[in-house]
């Protein structure tokens, strides 16, 4: 999966227009389904959108306050089961985009802690650099 693209699902919650249909792949990247969650129950809705913000069915089913065994019960159901695997998907994507966004405020900070501490050695490797442009004709 790639996850460097934006995801091709979405939540009925952030897109009222769309609700009722969440495109979803299939394990093989092949194609788009359209799912029609409509059909789902609001026990098995608002699972899902537990499942969506967790990524694990343990805290999804405490947060809905569903049992465990009704969840894999549900799972049986092809519609229900798709759905929760395209949530699984956003819930990733969701995740690696998180990660990143913290990293990069990481690397600002460790760069802006080392300007602060080594200001001469910043300096002297900005004179390099500088000096390598120059042999290079950039």
């Amino acid at each position: 999966m790639n996850w460097n693209r934006e995801p091709d699902i979405t939540h009925p919650a952030s897109n009222p227009a769309s609700a009722a249909d969440i495109p979803t792949r299939d394990r093989n990247d092949e194609k788009l389904v359209k799912l029609d969650i409509e059909a789902l129950s609001e026990m098995q809705l608002r699972f899902l959108d537990a499942f969506r913000q967790t990524g694990t069915i343990a805290a999804a089913t405490r947060l809905a306050n569903v049992h465990r065994a009704t969840v894999h019960r549900w799972k049986a159901q092809p519609l229900f089961a798709a759905v929760m695997d395209a949530f699984l998907d956003l819930f990733h994507i969701e995740l690696i985009k998180k990660c990143r966004e913290a990293e990069a405020v990481r690397q600002a900070w460790r760069e802006q802690r080392e300007r602060e501490r080594r200001p001469m050695r910043c300096r002297n490797l900005a004179l390099a650099r500088d000096a390598r442009r120059e042999k290079r004709g950039y």
